[in-house]
């Protein structure tokens, strides 16, 4: 069976898999899922299987296949808001298949930042990107970043702003950051690369998605 057809759940090793409660509950549960129906097991790095649902374990039907990385990484970093909209953006970066999200500390974004926030942030989204990516069958776990400010940010290779003034973007661009409900501060903006985005001026939630969306669109074309 395809593994796009099956449900899927992580596990620590696809050799000895072990389903925690909360995984199993959920393909019980809000999957309706039987004894002896198929699922799919992943480590969330690259390594994946067929198995079966048991009555007290996992069993496992198949051999273990490996996928390589995707050897043109995406890279998009955004200003977090208050509330749960920036779950949000995490879930759905991750089903586009962005390989690495960063969130961003910026002059006119709304969230404060201490080091204990810093941290649980990046947990929760952690979560929110382990649930994304069992729901669109992703078999390589995006990395979520600690919150970075936007200049240490740019000082990552090819690293460029969403900014309406901006160039077109090209097969060549791996890294887009997308900014706060106000925009980007001047000193942000200075000496950046500026990368546009399709549409009229774009919420902070739409233009996530819209970077995603092209540096997707572009990964493997020819440069």
């Amino acid at each position: 069976m395809s593994r796009r057809a099956l449900p899927l759940v992580f596990v620590a090793s696809v050799e000895q898999p072990e389903l925690d409660e909360a995984d199993e509950h959920h393909l019980r549960k809000a999957l309706r899922l039987r004894d002896g129906d198929a699922v799919g097991l992943s480590d969330g790095k690259g390594h994946w299987r067929q198995a079966r649902l048991g009555s007290d374990a996992v069993e496992v039907d198949g051999e273990v296949t490996f996928e390589s990385a995707p050897t043109e990484p995406l890279t998009v970093g955004f200003c977090p808001i208050k509330g749960e909209r920036s779950e949000w953006f995490v879930q759905k970066l991750t089903e586009l298949n962005v390989d690495r999200i960063i969130p961003l500390i910026s002059d006119r974004g709304v969230v404060r930042w201490n080091e204990q926030r810093s941290a649980k942030l990046a947990a929760r989204f952690r979560v929110t990107v382990r649930e994304a990516a069992m729901q669109s069958r992703r078999v390589w776990l995006p990395t979520v970043e600690a919150p970075m400010s936007v200049g240490d940010a740019l000082a990552l290779p090819g690293a460029a702003l969403a900014d309406p003034d901006g160039r077109v973007a090209t097969s060549a661009d791996r890294t887009l950051f997308v900014g706060p409900e106000g925009g980007w501060s001047d000193n942000e903006r200075a000496g950046a690369d500026l990368i546009c985005l399709p549409g009229a001026v774009l919420r902070a939630e739409t233009a996530a998605i819209a970077a995603a969306v092209v540096l997707e669109g572009n990964r493997g074309k020819s440069k």
